[in-house]
């Protein structure tokens, strides 16, 4: 049976100095479209959601004839790389490298002011 099941972590506590783990729950998302319909479109009519690429739709139809070129076109799958030097994502193809039109240097801290001490 292959199933995608969707979860939510509820985020109850914003203690950043807590040093104890802070362990949050997770709700199961029963149903998406009910989720997210009433929070983005604020409307009481029903929405289709794409789960593999969270695009909506106003009627089932539409959705069921989205999802046989989305599965083809988004075929997504998690690749983690075999040796040991290939784990840093680096930029090898300078070749395909554009000119860009300008450069800029910033040094922020050549833009404050001196403070004037009070007496």
């Amino acid at each position: 049976m292959d199933r995608h099941v969707n979860f939510l972590i509820v985020q109850d506590t914003y203690d950043d100095d807590n040093a104890e783990e802070i362990k949050y729950p997770w709700c199961w998302i029963k149903n998406l479209s009910r989720l997210v319909s009433k929070q983005t479109f604020n409307r009481q009519h029903k929405v289709w959601i794409c789960e593999r690429c969270l695009h909506y739709f106003h009627s089932e139809d539409k959705l069921q004839k989205h999802e046989v070129d989305c599965s083809e076109i988004n075929e997504c799958r998690v690749q983690m790389p075999y040796k040991e030097e290939d784990k840093t994502i680096k930029f090898k193809n300078l070749s395909h490298a554009l000119r860009v039109p300008f450069i800029i240097y910033a040094d922020f801290e050549s833009l404050l002011k001196p403070i004037k001490k009070q007496k």
